[in-house]
């Protein structure tokens, strides 16, 4: 009998575990969801032109500036952005 006890409170104990994980999960996914293309170019965007320069650039966005700069004109547009996913990167970093 004890030991069917246990075994329930073990058993409870990780699907407990699991059910928080897994909250914290749709948690994080959220969060990623609200980092848009339209969130970074406002966030960054200084100068309202449409585009991330490397001055206006922050934090992974302006240490993998060149990387990201698919057409080498030296901005970031949110198409470049968009294909880099650069959302993610930046969530996390937050994270």
């Amino acid at each position: 009998m004890k030991k069917n006890i246990l075994k329930t409170l073990a058993f409870s104990a990780l699907f407990f575990g699991f059910t928080q994980a897994k909250a914290q999960m749709k948690k994080q996914e959220a969060a990623l969801e609200k980092v848009s293309v339209e969130n970074v170019l406002e966030q960054m965007d200084e100068n309202k032109d449409e585009k991330i320069s490397f001055e206006e650039a922050q934090g992974p966005m302006k240490l993998h500036f060149n990387k990201l700069d698919a057409n080498k004109d030296g901005f970031l547009t949110a198409e470049e952005i968009k294909d880099k996913k650069v959302p993610k990167m930046l969530s996390k970093k937050d994270n």
